[in-house]
């Protein structure tokens, strides 16, 4: 498996980036005030998984899935951005993943800016509900291995990407995304995250699948 980038472990620790993403977040989730935490309140909530050091787990579930259409989002459980784009897939996909059974969605928790498990066990509540996978990797090893997976210079977190049927994660590293989007300084901004443009993609391959 790479060793972490130095940049990454920035990302981890950066105090003014903990403390502006915190007050995001504290608006989404915090006292049961974000719009989506309270829509989501009746919805069965999933067990946050823990995510071994080798991800093993992960890509246990994702092969298992083999056939069907993956959603993979790499989530910052204390970043405000990344909080509202998982609100965000929750508005334009979430009725769909919990309903369509070809459909799978998993949530990969990353330690940066400082994250802690209980950020992402107060984060699941924005994608709640059956087909939908959440894993803690408190060691952060799947941003490195998506990072190179999608031979990135920046380590790879508050991205959403888009898995062909056939695809398997063979080894340490995990396929290539058919789509991937993000919503970082530094990427391409053709890339950069919409989520409807997001959910019309998902929704025309879903269609192929039929």
């Amino acid at each position: 498996m790479p060793a972490m980038r130095s940049d990454a472990k920035t990302i981890l620790r950066d105090p003014l980036r903990v403390t502006a993403a915190l007050a995001v977040s504290a608006g989404l989730l915090g006292c049961d005030a974000g719009e989506g935490a309270s829509a989501n309140a009746d919805i069965t909530r999933n067990e946050l998984m823990l995510a071994s050091e080798d991800l093993a787990e992960i890509r246990a579930d994702f092969n298992a899935a083999a056939g069907d259409l993956r959603l993979v989002f790499l989530i910052g459980p204390s970043c405000g951005p990344c909080l509202l784009g998982l609100n965000e897939i929750n508005r334009v996909l979430g009725d769909e993943i919990r309903a369509n059974d070809r459909l799978h969605a998993y949530v990969i928790y990353v330690p940066t800016l400082s994250a802690q498990r209980h950020h992402a066990e107060r984060a699941m509540r924005l994608l709640p509900g059956e087909g939908v996978r959440h894993y803690w990797d408190e060691t952060g090893n799947s941003g490195v291995e998506f990072q190179e997976a999608l031979s990135l210079q920046v380590y790879a977190w508050d991205m959403y990407m888009i898995f062909e049927p056939a695809s398997l994660w063979d080894g340490d590293a995990p396929p290539a995304p058919a789509l991937m989007r993000h919503q970082l300084q530094g990427l391409p901004r053709e890339t950069r995250f919409d989520a409807d443009d997001f959910a019309e993609e998902v929704r025309r391959r879903l269609e192929e699948l039929t």
